[in-house]
């Protein structure tokens, strides 16, 4: 029974591993089950018995993509900008062009917008919490700054500074930093500081 679940738990990550990879590629409307089925070196029926179907991998493909980026992203020690930034643009330098070519599709999959709709939340709840010590007490205040904080973090931003203005990944983080930094600069000026951390 292990030895069987193990195989399982090994198949199905191989199906997810060459999901990715080929969503890297080309469009996600595109890609068959049996492209994924060859491209992971299993039989077509082997897919379908995990997955179900095309919407049910991508929902496979979510689900294990947002655990991987939550652990990452929250081990960002609460209030410590440049921590939080450095983690989450290493991340956006791994995976952030796969990332916007999902984004460009996402009209055409009810998964896929589902998927994404999922990520923009968690996205939300990680600048929630890892900026929660820079947010105003006011509620309207706190809705505008979270608006604030999630709009500079926004992996659309980072392409932008990569690609459109053509700086280093290095340069990126500290324009990210500069930014998130000059949003949070009243709130030290209310006595509740973020130099040290920063």
């Amino acid at each position: 029974m292990r030895k069987r679940a193990a195989a399982a738990a090994a198949t199905r990550a191989r199906i997810i591993a060459a999901a990715l990879d080929l969503f890297m590629r080309e469009p996600v409307d595109e890609i068959s089950l049996r492209d994924v089925a060859a491209h992971a070196g299993v039989a077509l029926q082997t897919l379908v018995r995990q997955m179900g179907s095309r919407e049910g991998l991508i929902r496979t493909v979510a689900a294990a993509l947002h655990e991987q980026v939550a652990a990452r992203r929250f081990a960002a020690p609460v209030g410590d900008v440049r921590a939080a930034v450095a983690i989450l643009l290493a991340h956006y330098e791994a995976n952030g062009q796969r990332l916007l070519r999902a984004l460009a599709q996402e009209e055409r999959l009810a998964a896929l917008h589902e998927a994404l709709e999922a990520g923009r939340g968690a996205h939300r709840q990680w600048v929630a919490t890892v900026f929660a010590p820079f947010l105003p007490e006011a509620p309207a205040a706190r809705r505008l700054r979270l608006a604030q904080l999630a709009a500079v973090t926004d992996v659309h931003l980072w392409h932008v500074l990569r690609t459109d203005q053509g700086l280093s990944a290095t340069e990126a983080e500290a324009a990210v930093v500069d930014l998130v930094r000059r949003l949070v600069e009243e709130v030290e000026e209310g006595g509740r500081g973020w130099r040290a951390s920063c």
